[in-house]
């Protein structure tokens, strides 16, 4: 992995949307549903043009989705579908699709007569939302933060076709028009080779939205051999002082040291965490905290999967880490002085992906000595075990805003 200074960007939802202008498609479609006794019927084991049709396109977008999260094997699926009528008032409440791959909706009639009523800003009738599947990711957010917005609302129209993530809880406002909202609902469930869906299907022109990425700071520090090199001797003769110094660590106050490798160090961290506010144009004065520790891995530590509650960033900083070689055997998803991050997304692990891909419910780096890594403090991370008899050193920290009027 190249040490270049950016934001990865993890774990995104991709949400795929597409107007089909077919007119004609949508009146045949429209004429189907009217047809349709039953609500429960599956619409695609009908034997139609217009179905097929929806279908080809359904399964473009399928393909896509799959390419674009790298997964290893694609799996077979087929696609089981259902007309949807909502008549004034009604509507579908906060839902998910367990057992399917993806989710989707094709619109083919939408009313846009709506009663007018004193209603709050997040409220869109007839709209459908679609929520930020990682639970309470916006609980310290602040103005501009990239984890504030934590809903997608897309105005229906007849035509549009929408896919996402079966995960994503998705909720279809009440319709507050006197004409009924009609749409094709479907989802994208596994299934043997010999009910798959279409195999060769045509090439994706939609779009492909990716939401709510998990951001993670990744970033060699220059110059950093002198300052390491004064940091592992200021470690030692802290632990010699106090020898159960890395599990003390709530009793460590590294930043408060006042010695120049350590403002050097605070320094760069400071810088990270203005650079990131400036990638995200929060151009307004934020306060914040460090609280630092450090840490010595020996032989066979680690530090198990863990958050760092109320804090709004969190990082390490490496200034010593053991080589590659060993003689001890371990697993291939646990490769020694590692750092793994979990996807915080609930049931996002149904599928394979290689190794080192973004969209990898587990995203493994190995870090290298003057590496800076910092992510959301939400956000599950571990420590792989030191199977190594050279010492891992590293610096942790936190950054705790201090809160005022203005961040909201």
């Amino acid at each position: 992995m190249q040490w270049n200074d950016e934001i990865i960007g993890l774990w995104p939802t991709a949400v795929l949307s597409k107007p089909l202008a077919d007119a004609s498609l949508v009146a045949k479609l429209r004429q189907l549903a009217a047809d349709t006794n039953s609500p429960d019927a599956d619409l695609f084991t009908l034997d139609d043009p217009a179905v097929a049709r929806l279908r080809e396109e359904i399964s473009a977008a399928v393909g896509a989705y799959f390419k674009r999260l790298e997964v290893e094997t694609v799996p077979t699926w087929k696609l089981r579908g259902r007309v949807d009528r909502l008549p004034y008032g009604a509507s579908q409440g906060l839902k998910n699709a367990p057992g399917a791959y993806l989710r989707g909706v094709f619109y083919l009639e939408t009313p846009s007569n709506t009663e007018s009523l004193q209603l709050r800003g997040d409220t869109h009738p007839g709209d459908l939302t679609l929520y930020d599947p990682r639970p309470g990711f916006n609980m310290l957010s602040i103005k501009g933060d990239p984890y504030r917005n934590q809903a997608l609302s897309v105005r229906p129209r007849p035509g549009l076709l929408l896919l996402w993530p079966a995960q994503v809880n998705d909720f279809r406002h009440p319709n507050l028009s006197r004409s009924p909202q009609l749409s094709i609902g479907f989802e994208v469930v596994p299934c043997a080779n010999e009910e798959k869906g279409v195999a060769e299907a045509t090439e994706w022109t939609g779009e492909i939205n990716e939401m709510w990425p998990t951001g993670l700071v990744k970033r060699r520090l220059p110059q950093h051999e002198e300052p390491n090199r004064e940091l592992i001797g200021l470690i030692d003769d802290m632990e010699r002082s106090n020898p159960d110094l890395t599990t003390d660590f709530d009793t460590n106050r590294f930043r408060d040291l006042g010695h120049p490798a350590v403002d050097w160090l605070m320094s760069h961290i400071n810088r990270s965490v203005t650079e990131y506010f400036k990638q995200f144009k929060m151009n307004y004065p934020i306060s914040w905290e460090i609280a630092s520790w450090s840490n010595i891995n020996r032989f066979g530590d680690y530090h198990g999967p863990h958050t760092h509650p109320w804090s709004y960033l969190s990082g390490t900083y490496y200034v010593q880490i053991p080589g590659t070689e060993t003689d001890e055997e371990y697993q291939s998803e646990l490769p020694p002085a590692c750092i793994s991050y979990r996807d915080p997304r609930a049931g996002s692990t149904a599928l394979t992906y290689p190794a080192g891909s973004r969209f990898s419910p587990n995203f493994t780096i190995r870090p290298v000595p003057g590496a800076l890594l910092m992510w959301p403090s939400a956000v599950y991370h571990f420590v792989h075990p030191n199977l190594s008899t050279e010492k891992r050193y590293s610096i942790s920290f936190n950054i705790h805003l201090n809160f005022q009027p203005h961040y909201f």
